[in-house]
């Protein structure tokens, strides 16, 4: 079936702008595994603080993971290893095909290992790998390209007309899929409390363990942060459709890749999000218009050349395998649409719990790494749980019988830090307090099962790193992790302010 022109404008990528989307990428999961291979024993193997054990039923978890296949650290290394010669390859666009698929199953299996970690970055950048693997984003820059190889097995070389213009199902779905989580964000904000007062701003910025400098200063003016509530919700609803308005297409899209950019750049810079608003911002430049390229290449001598040696340097590409053009491209096609309804039914049932969804749709999505949820800083419901907030003390007690708080390595105090975020050592720990040690469950959920194991496997592993190099005296005796939380409130003048703070012990340990 033709698509209209209109929906054949809106799924046609430049082969240049996959090409940067693939090198951002790439770069981000290299940097991704090196900021985790620095607690790559704590997080990722048996003696740090999740066991294997404690991720058997974790609700939140992926459905398989080759980590977890080992527990040792000479395992989880090799897997990091790996991962990241596959990233190189992505990068430089060699075998590029092969790459994407093993980045992709790669950076799968190491969420699945540890789901205390997994958050809107990782899942964001799991579905972007995801869709790369339908999509000949080696088409441009890459060795691939200088080697005459072609860009992906399944994937139709284009038109000589448009050389640079990519058009096949899988652009649609990557379109889609970026509308899609737009779309579910916005669609939870006004079903939101929060948002529907326009106070949601005001209490994300003003959440601790996310609070940047600039966050903080922003509080001071209410005003601003409600009427820039109430934008987002409308950037997020109102600029995907642009995408479709087959007017001044190249500006009009180069508007919307703009606007989202600068939207992840600015939450970025409002709260500590870890990769997000990068891994964000790399996923909208596969959909520059390909007119950018031109002018920036006439503009740009240096850059011209570049481009013209790199449509001239490729080799004529080998003919397309018969078989695979007749019977498997169009079964990857089909495939990715499933997955697309898939995606959608998902983002559909989150937002609208009570909707029917058919059983098949999650664990699909699980298997295959498409799980996602794009509601964040949006409560369906205000409870006091949802606005209580506040910072970690760990206490530990040494044999000379004195306290130190073994998140600063300083002495203990119950006085608010400056900045509650940079208590821990860095955003996945931050992360992994907020999940395991913040909150209790029924004893008898996946989730609280998970919780116990690893509590208790955080106390083993910080007697032992503590006590590795402790002298007779200093040696730890016992810790716990107390919570010092608050309910945070609007007050009358717009601003945020915080409640009486409760103290609440919720794990403690005796060393061996």
């Amino acid at each position: 079936m033709k698509l209209p022109a209109p929906l054949r404008a809106a799924f046609t990528l430049d082969a240049r702008s996959l090409a940067a989307a693939r090198i951002g990428l790439a770069v981000l999961v290299l940097v991704e595994l090196a900021l985790r291979a620095r607690d790559l024993e704590a997080h990722y193997t048996d003696s740090g603080v999740v066991p294997r054990a404690a991720i058997l039923d974790h609700p939140a978890g992926l459905s398989w993971s080759f980590h977890a296949l080992g527990g040792s650290v000479a395992f989880q290394a090799a897997l990091f290893v790996v991962t990241a010669a596959c990233a190189v390859a992505l990068l430089l666009g060699w075998h590029t095909f092969a790459a994407t698929v093993a980045v992709w199953a790669l950076t799968t299996s190491l969420h699945g290992r540890n789901p205390f970690l997994r958050d809107g970055q990782d899942d964001l950048l799991r579905v972007l790998l995801f869709w790369a693997t339908f999509l000949p984003w080696g088409m441009r820059w890459s060795l691939d390209r200088a080697r005459g190889r072609r860009a992906h097995p399944l994937q139709p070389d284009p038109a000589a007309a448009a050389p640079h213009a990519v058009l096949s199902t899988a652009t649609a779905c990557l379109v889609l899929q970026l509308c899609v989580m737009y779309w579910a964000a916005g669609a939870s904000k006004l079903v939101s409390p929060w948002w529907s007062s326009g106070d949601a701003l005001s209490f994300a910025l003003d959440i601790a363990r996310y609070q940047t400098a600039l966050g903080a200063w922003l509080l001071h003016f209410p005003g601003l942060l409600r009427a820039a509530s109430h934008a987002t919700v409308a950037v997020e609803l109102g600029l995907p459709l642009l995408l479709f308005v087959p007017v001044k297409r190249d500006a009009t899209r180069a508007t919307v890749v703009a606007g989202f950019i600068l939207l992840h750049l600015g939450f970025g810079l409002g709260l500590r999000l870890g990769s997000f608003a990068l891994v964000g911002a790399a996923a909208w430049l596969a959909l520059l218009p390909g007119g950018l390229w031109e002018r920036l290449a006439a503009r740009v001598p240096a850059l011209g050349r570049l481009f013209r040696a790199d449509a001239a340097a490729a080799p004529a590409l080998p003919p397309p395998r018969r078989a695979a053009h007749t019977v498997l491209a169009p079964l990857a096609a089909a495939l990715a649409g499933g997955c697309l309804v898939a995606a959608v039914l998902l983002n559909a049932e989150n937002v609208a719990p009570r909707a029917p969804l058919p059983k098949w749709v999650a664990p699909f999505c699980e298997a295959i790494g498409l799980q996602q949820i794009w509601g964040v800083f949006a409560p369906p419901v205000v409870t006091p749980v949802v606005t209580r907030d506040g910072w970690f003390i760990v206490p530990g007690v040494l044999a000379s019988g004195a306290e130190v708080d073994l998140l600063t390595r300083a002495p203990v105090t119950r006085t608010r830090p400056a900045s509650v975020a940079d208590t821990f050592g860095n955003a996945r720990w931050r992360h992994w307090f907020a999940n395991v040690m913040m909150y209790d469950s029924p004893p008898s959920s996946g989730w609280w099962i998970g919780v116990k194991l690893s509590r208790e496997a955080y106390g083993r592993f910080a007697c032992r790193r503590w006590n590795a190099a402790a002298a007779p005296d200093a040696r730890l005796v016992r810790l716990s992790v107390i919570y010092l939380a608050y309910q945070m409130r609007i007050a009358p003048g717009g601003a945020v302010e915080n409640g009486p703070v409760e103290e609440m012990k919720m794990f403690e340990h005796a060393c061996d």
